[in-house]
This record gives structure tokens, C-alpha cells and sequence, in this order.
């Protein structure tokens, strides 16, 4: 599971395409308003697949940012799983201080926060060790549904977020879709946390017992920006469409499309992990083009969510 973040400036105007970031200066003059800055955070991110892409010509906007800007392959850590990296990305430390260590957390009777890394998983080992019993205790208990397991939380993080950073000096920040983000905290500005529909849609096929926090109780803040946000969800589907009209279906083989004709839950898993990404930039834009936000971070996970499942359609 790899991680890039594509950072740049892109001045105080509406985003309808992406432009090369102006010169700035490092310190804006007395009284200046400070330049506004969009994080995009794109998760599984491969510049072996990438540069290719871009050197045909079929992304336009990353060689624009390229150009304009400046990249690098960034080091990672180990274990590789999204929560604990983008967490560190988010607060600067590793998973040992900011205390998300997994995808998930077993429930358990009493605790405010459930169990995380409780058994191995994905050839990683438990936090506790296996000889005091608890581990296999654990695991028989997930596989069995006698506790529920649920995606991770950000009641588990315990370090400031650059969004809690920004916000204590004076700088409104919309955040979206960022791992372990549910349930949303007071920030700012605006959080729409990971526990949308299609994430919830998402976790239910990762997820032991089937309990995905199906709520969307503090699923923003402020409260009322999912009344807001939600509807341009379900604006999104188009059941009677092609699937194969999508670019990124666009090229695979006769060989691929009979594969997927057999096992239908790909293209299923498909359009929910790509609806999941178009909300966040919806979001994102109008976080950026109609609240003004200085500062907006949007977490996308579809490059990686898809390469999981579909990587050898070529």
C-alpha cells in the first residue's frame, strides 16, 4: 500500500483545471493574506505507472504539476497500511506516538474505543504477544462475530493534525476523506470524515462482522455540511451507464471484459471505490470555490483501492 502527496500553491482563484503553482514568497509581507494551498493526497500512487501515463500524453494535469512544481519518490514506513502512513503524513510522527496502528478495531463491552492490531493480520503480527492467549482470543472472537470489528477510528489518534495546527493559528482548513477522520472533530473550518456511504459500502466487504458504523452521525463538521455535501453523492450514479465507458476501463483486453463478466462484484467494487473518489474532489472544489477555504487537504484512495483488485487488467 504506497502513499504520495501532491503539494502546491495555486493562488486565491476558482479550480476548474490545474494550473502551475505561482512564484511565492516563503514569507508573505505584513498584513498580506497568506497564499491559499490545496493538498492532494493520492494513495498507491506508482511512478512506474505513472510517468508512462504521463509521457503518453494521458494526464495532462500531473505533467503540468510536474513541470511546475517539484517530485520525488517519498520513503515509507513498515507496516505499509494506509491508516498508519497517512496518519503520520497528518501529524509529522510515527504510529508509535499518533496511535493509529490499523485498519480496523474489534469492539469490546466498556471501552470508548475499540482493540487495535488485537490479532495478525495481512503477515503482521498482534501488538500483544501471542503466549499471553489474548491474540488468539482475539482473532477466534472477529472470525466468529462475537465482537464486532469496525474501521478505525480517529478517537484512537493522539497527536495534533496539521488541520488542529492551522486551526490553533487562525487558519480555517477543510479536510476530506483523510484516514481515521470519524467521527468527526470540532476544527477550524470544515471535516468531512471517512465514513461516508461508499466508505461504508467499502469496510462492509473488509469487515469481519458486517458493522461498518452505519450512521452518518458526526459524519461532518460543522453538523449541517453533510445536508449539504451528501446530495452531490447520489448525484454521482449512473446504473444504466457502461462501465466500460469509464477512461480507466477504456483499453482492457476482450479477454479482460470476459473475466470481469464472470466475476461481477469487480465492477461493483469499481464504481463504489470510484464514486468514493469523485465525492472527495466534489467536496474538495466546493470547499475551495465556495467556502473560500485557505488551506484544503483531500485524501483520495481509488489508485489504490483498485490496484488491489484490479491490477492485472492492463
Amino acid at each position: 500500500i504506497g502513499a504520495a502527496v501532491a503539494l502546491t500553491s495555486i493562488g486565491t482563484g476558482r479550480i476548474d483545471t490545474l494550473v502551475a503553482p505561482p512564484q511565492l514568497s516563503v514569507v508573505p509581507a505584513a498584513n498580506a493574506a497568506l497564499p491559499r494551498v490545496m493538498v492532494v493526497g493520492v494513495d498507491g500512487l506508482d511512478w512506474g505507472r505513472l510517468q508512462p501515463l504521463m509521457d503518453a500524453g494521458k494526464l495532462p494535469n500531473f505533467a503540468r504539476l510536474c513541470s511546475g512544481g517539484y517530485r520525488a519518490v517519498l520513503e515509507t514506513q513498515r507496516p505499509t497500511w494506509s491508516p498508519i502512513v497517512w496518519n503520520t503524513i497528518a501529524t509529522g510522527v510515527d504510529e508509535s506516538v499518533h496511535g493509529i496502528t490499523d485498519f480496523t478495531e474489534v469492539q469490546m463491552p466498556g471501552l470508548e474505543r475499540g482493540v487495535e492490531r488485537s490479532y495478525p493480520k495481512l503477515g503482521e503480527p498482534a501488538l500483544m504477544p501471542r503466549h499471553l492467549g489474548l491474540a488468539p482470543l482475539f482473532e477466534l472472537a472477529v472470525a466468529r462475530s462475537w465482537f464486532p470489528e469496525l474501521a478505525i477510528s480517529g478517537l484512537h489518534r493522539r497527536a495534533k493534525a496539521f488541520w488542529n495546527i492551522l486551526g490553533e493559528q487562525g487558519v480555517q482548513t477543510g479536510v476530506i476523506r483523510w484516514w481515521a477522520s470519524w467521527p468527526a472533530e470540532q476544527v477550524n473550518g470544515w471535516l468531512v470524515s471517512d465514513n461516508d456511504p461508499m466508505m461504508q459500502i467499502l469496510a462492509s466487504s473488509k469487515s469481519h462482522s458486517g458493522s461498518v458504523n452505519a450512521t452518518t452521525a458526526h459524519y461532518c463538521w460543522p453538523g449541517e455540511l453533510g445536508a449539504e455535501l451528501l446530495p452531490m453523492l447520489a448525484a454521482r450514479r449512473t446504473p444504466d451507464a457502461d462501465p466500460y465507458s469509464h477512461p480507466i476501463l477504456a483499453d482492457i483486453t476482450e479477454q479482460d471484459r470476459a473475466v470481469l463478466a464472470a466475476e461481477p462484484m469487480t465492477l461493483t467494487w469499481f464504481e463504489v471505490i470510484e464514486r468514493g473518489d469523485r465525492f472527495a474532489t466534489d467536496c474538495g472544489l466546493t470547499l475551495w470555490n465556495e467556502k473560500k477555504a485557505p488551506m484544503v487537504a483531500v485524501y483520495l484512495r481509488a489508485v489504490d483501492n483498485l490496484s488491489h483488485r484490479m491490477w492485472s487488467y492492463n
